[in-house]
Protein backbone atom coordinates (compact mmCIF):
# COMPACT_ATOMS: atom_id res chain seq x y z
CA UNK A 1 0.00 0.00 0.00
CA UNK A 2 1.35 3.14 -0.84
CA UNK A 3 2.23 5.74 2.01
CA UNK A 4 -0.14 8.52 1.21
CA UNK A 5 -2.87 6.03 0.50
CA UNK A 6 -2.08 4.30 4.20
CA UNK A 7 -1.91 7.67 5.97
CA UNK A 8 -5.23 8.73 4.44
CA UNK A 9 -7.24 5.67 5.52
CA UNK A 10 -5.46 5.34 8.92
CA UNK A 11 -5.30 8.83 10.08
CA UNK A 12 -8.82 9.05 11.60
CA UNK A 13 -8.05 6.18 13.62
CA UNK A 14 -4.92 8.22 14.82
CA UNK A 15 -6.18 11.21 15.73
CA UNK A 16 -9.39 9.50 17.70
CA UNK A 17 -6.71 7.54 19.72
CA UNK A 18 -4.61 10.79 20.42
CA UNK A 19 -8.39 12.86 21.86
CA UNK A 20 -8.80 9.54 23.78
CA UNK A 21 -5.36 9.79 25.60
CA UNK A 22 -5.85 13.83 25.62
CA UNK A 23 -8.99 13.08 27.63
CA UNK A 24 -7.43 11.03 29.86
CA UNK A 25 -4.41 13.25 30.82
CA UNK A 26 -7.08 15.93 31.71
CA UNK A 27 -9.87 13.67 33.60
CA UNK A 28 -8.30 10.39 33.96
CA UNK A 29 -9.28 7.18 32.48
CA UNK A 30 -12.30 6.35 35.28
CA UNK A 31 -14.35 9.75 33.77
CA UNK A 32 -14.31 7.35 30.16
CA UNK A 33 -17.76 5.38 29.80
CA UNK A 34 -17.81 2.06 28.78
CA UNK A 35 -17.75 1.70 25.32
CA UNK A 36 -14.94 4.48 25.39
CA UNK A 37 -12.93 2.02 27.09
CA UNK A 38 -13.38 -0.01 24.59
CA UNK A 39 -12.74 1.94 22.14
CA UNK A 40 -9.32 3.11 23.27
CA UNK A 41 -8.26 -0.91 23.65
CA UNK A 42 -9.20 -1.33 19.79
CA UNK A 43 -7.43 2.09 18.70
CA UNK A 44 -4.61 1.28 20.62
CA UNK A 45 -4.23 -2.71 19.66
CA UNK A 46 -5.02 -0.98 15.05
CA UNK A 47 -1.99 1.75 15.82
CA UNK A 48 0.08 -1.28 16.76
CA UNK A 49 -0.69 -3.10 14.25
CA UNK A 50 -0.38 -0.22 11.93
CA UNK A 51 2.99 0.69 13.14
CA UNK A 52 4.53 -2.97 12.54
CA UNK A 53 3.17 -2.59 9.11
CA UNK A 54 4.74 0.76 8.31
CA UNK A 55 8.33 -0.54 9.75
CA UNK A 56 7.95 -3.51 7.65
CA UNK A 57 7.21 -1.46 4.32
CA UNK A 58 10.26 1.27 4.97
CA UNK A 59 7.52 4.34 5.58
CA UNK A 60 8.88 7.86 6.14
CA UNK A 61 11.21 7.14 9.55
CA UNK A 62 8.72 10.24 11.07
CA UNK A 63 5.95 8.65 10.64
CA UNK A 64 7.06 5.71 12.36
CA UNK A 65 8.12 7.67 14.92
CA UNK A 66 5.01 9.34 15.30
CA UNK A 67 2.60 6.10 15.43
CA UNK A 68 5.68 4.86 18.06
CA UNK A 69 4.96 7.44 20.24
CA UNK A 70 1.77 6.92 20.07
CA UNK A 71 1.17 3.26 20.84
CA UNK A 72 3.76 3.95 23.88
CA UNK A 73 1.73 6.89 25.46
CA UNK A 74 -1.06 4.65 25.06
CA UNK A 75 0.15 1.83 26.66
CA UNK A 76 0.92 3.67 29.79
CA UNK A 77 -2.48 4.80 30.09
CA UNK A 78 -3.63 1.43 29.85
CA UNK A 79 -1.12 -0.42 31.44
CA UNK A 80 -0.85 1.83 34.77
CA UNK A 81 2.23 1.93 36.69
CA UNK A 82 2.67 1.29 40.23
CA UNK A 83 2.32 5.08 41.08
CA UNK A 84 -1.33 5.07 38.98
CA UNK A 85 -2.08 2.76 41.05
CA UNK A 86 -1.85 3.92 44.44
CA UNK A 87 -3.50 7.47 43.08
CA UNK A 88 -6.58 5.27 42.64
CA UNK A 89 -6.68 3.61 45.66
CA UNK A 90 -6.12 6.85 47.26
CA UNK A 91 -8.91 8.07 45.33
CA UNK A 92 -10.86 5.47 46.19
CA UNK A 93 -10.71 6.12 49.84
CA UNK A 94 -11.14 9.62 49.34
CA UNK A 95 -13.65 10.17 46.91
CA UNK A 96 -15.25 7.18 45.79
CA UNK A 97 -16.04 4.96 48.82
CA UNK A 98 -18.17 8.24 50.79
CA UNK A 99 -20.14 8.68 47.01
CA UNK A 100 -20.90 4.99 46.99
CA UNK A 101 -21.89 5.20 50.72
CA UNK A 102 -24.46 8.22 50.28
CA UNK A 103 -25.72 6.71 47.29
CA UNK A 104 -26.65 3.18 48.81
CA UNK A 105 -27.37 4.46 52.28
CA UNK A 106 -30.96 3.07 52.28
CA UNK A 107 -29.52 -0.24 52.36
CA UNK A 108 -26.99 0.52 55.65
CA UNK A 109 -29.99 2.47 57.84
CA UNK A 110 -31.75 -1.06 56.85
CA UNK A 111 -29.11 -3.01 58.75
CA UNK A 112 -28.74 -0.15 61.34
CA UNK A 113 -32.76 -0.71 61.66
CA UNK A 114 -32.58 -4.40 62.14
CA UNK A 115 -29.59 -4.32 64.57
CA UNK A 116 -31.43 -1.69 66.63
CA UNK A 117 -35.02 -3.99 66.66
CA UNK A 118 -32.88 -6.66 67.57
CA UNK A 119 -30.98 -4.75 70.56
CA UNK A 120 -34.27 -3.25 71.89
CA UNK A 121 -35.84 -6.99 71.90
CA UNK A 122 -32.34 -8.33 73.19
CA UNK A 123 -32.86 -5.86 76.29
CA UNK A 124 -36.19 -6.40 77.41
CA UNK A 125 -36.42 -9.91 77.03
CA UNK A 126 -33.43 -10.26 79.16
CA UNK A 127 -34.96 -7.86 81.85
CA UNK A 128 -37.99 -10.11 81.84
CA UNK A 129 -36.34 -13.52 81.67
CA UNK A 130 -32.29 -13.52 83.05
CA UNK A 131 -31.73 -16.68 81.73
CA UNK A 132 -32.13 -15.42 77.60
CA UNK A 133 -28.46 -14.51 78.15
CA UNK A 134 -27.20 -17.38 78.66
CA UNK A 135 -29.59 -18.52 75.53
CA UNK A 136 -28.60 -15.90 73.10
CA UNK A 137 -25.25 -14.67 74.45
CA UNK A 138 -22.42 -17.23 72.86
CA UNK A 139 -20.06 -18.70 75.86
CA UNK A 140 -17.11 -17.32 74.67
CA UNK A 141 -18.47 -13.97 74.72
CA UNK A 142 -19.79 -14.16 78.37
CA UNK A 143 -16.15 -15.56 79.78
CA UNK A 144 -14.26 -12.95 77.59
CA UNK A 145 -16.54 -10.09 79.39
CA UNK A 146 -15.75 -11.68 82.57
CA UNK A 147 -12.39 -12.08 82.15
CA UNK A 148 -12.19 -8.83 80.96
CA UNK A 149 -14.34 -7.27 84.26
CA UNK A 150 -12.17 -8.96 86.17
CA UNK A 151 -8.67 -8.37 84.89
CA UNK A 152 -6.24 -5.96 85.86
CA UNK A 153 -4.13 -4.88 83.10
CA UNK A 154 -0.67 -2.73 83.84
CA UNK A 155 1.53 -1.15 81.69
CA UNK A 156 4.90 0.51 82.73
CA UNK A 157 3.66 4.42 82.12
CA UNK A 158 -0.26 3.86 82.23
CA UNK A 159 -2.82 1.29 83.04
CA UNK A 160 -3.27 -0.21 79.86
CA UNK A 161 -2.35 -2.82 77.46
CA UNK A 162 1.23 -3.90 76.97
CA UNK A 163 3.46 -3.21 74.17
CA UNK A 164 4.12 -7.08 73.86
CA UNK A 165 0.15 -7.38 73.95
CA UNK A 166 -0.95 -5.06 71.69
CA UNK A 167 0.12 -6.31 67.87
CA UNK A 168 -1.71 -9.55 68.85
CA UNK A 169 -4.73 -8.02 70.18
CA UNK A 170 -4.99 -5.58 67.32
CA UNK A 171 -4.45 -9.07 64.81
CA UNK A 172 -6.92 -10.67 66.64
CA UNK A 173 -10.02 -7.81 67.02
CA UNK A 174 -9.57 -6.84 63.15
CA UNK A 175 -9.48 -10.28 62.15
CA UNK A 176 -12.81 -11.17 64.20
CA UNK A 177 -14.87 -7.76 63.09
CA UNK A 178 -13.86 -8.52 59.53
CA UNK A 179 -15.57 -11.90 59.80
CA UNK A 180 -18.44 -10.56 61.24
CA UNK A 181 -18.44 -7.90 58.59
CA UNK A 182 -18.12 -10.40 55.33
CA UNK A 183 -20.43 -13.19 56.72
CA UNK A 184 -22.97 -10.09 56.93
CA UNK A 185 -22.09 -9.37 53.19
CA UNK A 186 -22.16 -12.74 51.86
CA UNK A 187 -25.18 -14.24 53.28
CA UNK A 188 -26.86 -11.60 50.87
CA UNK A 189 -27.07 -14.18 48.70
CA UNK A 190 -30.16 -15.84 50.56
CA UNK A 191 -32.50 -13.04 48.89
CA UNK A 192 -31.43 -10.69 52.09
CA UNK A 193 -32.37 -13.15 54.42
CA UNK A 194 -29.00 -13.62 55.56
CA UNK A 195 -27.93 -10.21 56.71
CA UNK A 196 -31.55 -9.67 57.90
CA UNK A 197 -31.10 -12.00 60.62
CA UNK A 198 -27.29 -11.75 61.09
CA UNK A 199 -28.44 -7.76 61.84
CA UNK A 200 -30.90 -8.63 64.34
CA UNK A 201 -29.12 -11.86 66.01
CA UNK A 202 -26.03 -9.28 66.59
CA UNK A 203 -28.74 -6.71 67.76
CA UNK A 204 -30.11 -8.86 70.44
CA UNK A 205 -26.30 -10.11 71.23
CA UNK A 206 -25.71 -6.91 72.23
CA UNK A 207 -29.07 -5.65 74.24
CA UNK A 208 -28.89 -8.66 76.40
CA UNK A 209 -25.60 -8.16 76.90
CA UNK A 210 -25.56 -4.60 77.91
CA UNK A 211 -28.95 -6.20 80.42
CA UNK A 212 -26.86 -8.59 81.81
CA UNK A 213 -23.86 -5.92 83.05
CA UNK A 214 -26.86 -2.79 84.04
CA UNK A 215 -28.46 -5.83 86.14
CA UNK A 216 -25.48 -7.00 88.01
CA UNK A 217 -24.16 -3.03 88.13
CA UNK A 218 -20.99 -3.25 85.81
CA UNK A 219 -22.26 -1.10 83.19
CA UNK A 220 -19.93 1.65 84.13
CA UNK A 221 -17.25 -0.82 83.47
CA UNK A 222 -18.74 -2.32 80.06
CA UNK A 223 -20.07 1.15 77.85
CA UNK A 224 -16.17 2.43 79.33
CA UNK A 225 -14.83 -0.44 77.35
CA UNK A 226 -17.00 -0.26 74.48
CA UNK A 227 -17.83 3.37 73.69
CA UNK A 228 -14.21 4.14 72.45
CA UNK A 229 -14.43 1.69 69.46
CA UNK A 230 -17.86 1.13 69.08
CA UNK A 231 -19.06 3.12 66.96
CA UNK A 232 -16.18 2.99 63.94
CA UNK A 233 -17.09 -1.02 64.28
CA UNK A 234 -20.70 -1.39 64.23
CA UNK A 235 -20.59 1.66 61.10
CA UNK A 236 -18.13 -1.24 59.87
CA UNK A 237 -20.41 -3.90 60.49
CA UNK A 238 -23.56 -1.65 59.18
CA UNK A 239 -21.80 -1.18 55.88
CA UNK A 240 -21.14 -4.40 55.02
CA UNK A 241 -25.08 -5.98 56.34
CA UNK A 242 -26.09 -3.10 53.94
CA UNK A 243 -24.03 -4.39 51.10
CA UNK A 244 -25.44 -7.92 51.78
CA UNK A 245 -29.06 -6.23 51.53
CA UNK A 246 -28.13 -5.25 48.42
CA UNK A 247 -27.16 -8.44 46.67
CA UNK A 248 -30.55 -9.35 48.21
CA UNK A 249 -32.53 -6.73 46.33
CA UNK A 250 -30.66 -6.97 42.91
CA UNK A 251 -31.69 -10.44 43.40
CA UNK A 252 -35.38 -10.15 44.73
CA UNK A 253 -36.17 -6.51 42.26
CA UNK A 254 -33.94 -6.85 39.48
CA UNK A 255 -36.73 -4.07 37.96
CA UNK A 256 -35.72 -3.90 33.72
CA UNK A 257 -32.92 -5.84 33.72
CA UNK A 258 -32.03 -9.31 33.86
CA UNK A 259 -31.88 -10.40 37.35
CA UNK A 260 -28.00 -11.39 36.36
CA UNK A 261 -27.31 -7.61 35.30
CA UNK A 262 -28.60 -6.22 37.83
CA UNK A 263 -26.66 -8.38 40.43
CA UNK A 264 -24.16 -7.51 38.43
CA UNK A 265 -24.30 -3.79 38.49
CA UNK A 266 -25.68 -3.91 42.17
CA UNK A 267 -22.65 -6.04 43.36
CA UNK A 268 -19.65 -3.74 42.18
CA UNK A 269 -21.25 -0.89 44.24
CA UNK A 270 -21.67 -3.59 47.32
CA UNK A 271 -18.04 -5.05 46.63
CA UNK A 272 -17.13 -1.36 46.71
CA UNK A 273 -18.72 -1.53 50.36
CA UNK A 274 -17.02 -3.89 51.28
CA UNK A 275 -13.74 -2.98 50.44
CA UNK A 276 -13.73 0.51 51.95
CA UNK A 277 -14.48 -1.03 55.14
CA UNK A 278 -11.39 -2.88 55.20
CA UNK A 279 -9.46 0.01 57.21
CA UNK A 280 -12.11 0.94 59.24
CA UNK A 281 -11.97 -2.31 60.87
CA UNK A 282 -8.31 -2.13 61.07
CA UNK A 283 -8.72 1.63 63.07
CA UNK A 284 -11.66 -0.04 64.97
CA UNK A 285 -9.10 -3.22 66.16
CA UNK A 286 -6.64 -0.92 67.09
CA UNK A 287 -9.06 1.31 69.21
CA UNK A 288 -10.67 -1.34 71.13
CA UNK A 289 -6.74 -3.32 71.95
CA UNK A 290 -5.43 0.09 73.00
CA UNK A 291 -7.26 3.00 73.92
CA UNK A 292 -10.85 1.32 75.04
CA UNK A 293 -9.01 -0.47 77.46
CA UNK A 294 -6.89 2.05 79.32
CA UNK A 295 -8.14 2.70 83.21
CA UNK A 296 -9.07 6.32 82.77
CA UNK A 297 -12.07 8.66 83.65
CA UNK A 298 -15.00 7.60 81.08
CA UNK A 299 -15.51 11.58 80.31
CA UNK A 300 -12.18 10.99 78.14
CA UNK A 301 -13.90 7.99 76.33
CA UNK A 302 -17.39 10.05 76.07
CA UNK A 303 -15.33 12.68 74.55
CA UNK A 304 -13.65 10.24 71.92
CA UNK A 305 -16.40 8.91 70.91
CA UNK A 306 -18.20 12.19 69.74
CA UNK A 307 -15.12 12.83 68.51
CA UNK A 308 -14.70 9.30 66.03
CA UNK A 309 -18.52 10.22 65.14
CA UNK A 310 -18.18 13.73 63.89
CA UNK A 311 -14.99 12.54 61.96
CA UNK A 312 -17.43 10.12 60.50
CA UNK A 313 -19.91 12.14 59.76
CA UNK A 314 -17.28 14.68 57.77
CA UNK A 315 -16.09 12.08 55.50
CA UNK A 316 -18.91 10.33 54.73
CA UNK A 317 -21.23 13.63 53.88
CA UNK A 318 -18.59 15.49 52.65
CA UNK A 319 -18.96 15.91 48.50
CA UNK A 320 -16.40 18.13 46.57
CA UNK A 321 -18.65 17.28 43.72
CA UNK A 322 -21.68 19.39 44.85
CA UNK A 323 -19.55 22.34 45.67
CA UNK A 324 -18.22 22.40 41.85
CA UNK A 325 -22.18 21.73 40.91
CA UNK A 326 -23.16 24.87 42.93
CA UNK A 327 -20.16 27.39 41.77
CA UNK A 328 -21.04 26.18 37.80
CA UNK A 329 -24.23 26.97 38.21
CA UNK A 330 -24.25 30.03 40.41
CA UNK A 331 -25.80 33.78 38.82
Amino acid sequence: MNQDVFIEEKRNNWDRLDALLSQIKSHGIRSFKTDEVRLLGSLYRKTCSDLSYARSRNYNQDLVRYLNQLARKAYGYIYLSDSEHKGIALKFFTTEFPEVFRRNFRFILLAIIFFLLGGAVGYFWSEMDPKFVQQVVPKQILMGWEKQANEEIESDENQGVTAKMFPFMASWYWTHNFKVGMYSFAMGVIFGIGPLGFMIYNGLIFGALTSMVISVNNHHKFFSFVLSHAFVELLAIFICGGAGFMIGWALISPGDMYRADALNKMGKEAVKLVIGTIPMFLIAGIIESSFSRLKIPIGYKILFAIISILLMYLYFSYNPEKKKKKKKYKV
